[in-house]
């Protein structure tokens, strides 16, 4: 957080990220991170692997998962965007069953 503070603030008062970089090799401010945690065997991050394996466990086992994954580095707050596509009605009575 120290990092991602010093180097918004540097935005404003016109100083150069590479001040303010100790952990990440890259600004973090204002940025989008698209590598996030190790890869695995299969190329996936581990990132990548948990939001397949939530998303299932959430909605249906079976269910077909794609994901992108990108950390969007903010002071306060988590989010994640599913996006589905289905040709069989599943998604109403999966998403009632998933919210319980």
């Amino acid at each position: 957080m120290d990092e991602l503070f010093e180097q918004t603030r540097g935005v404003y008062v016109n100083e150069s990220f590479h001040k303010f970089r100790n952990k990440f090799t890259k600004q973090i401010a204002f940025n989008v991170i698209p590598r996030i945690d190790d890869f695995m065997g299969d190329g996936a991050t581990r990132e990548k692997w948990k939001t397949v394996a939530e998303t299932r466990n959430n909605l249906d086992p079976d269910l077909q998962v794609t994901a992108t994954c990108a950390r969007v580095p903010v002071f306060i707050g988590h989010a994640e965007a599913v996006s589905t596509a289905s040709t069989s009605g599943w998604w109403p009575t999966t998403c009632a069953r998933g919210r319980r």
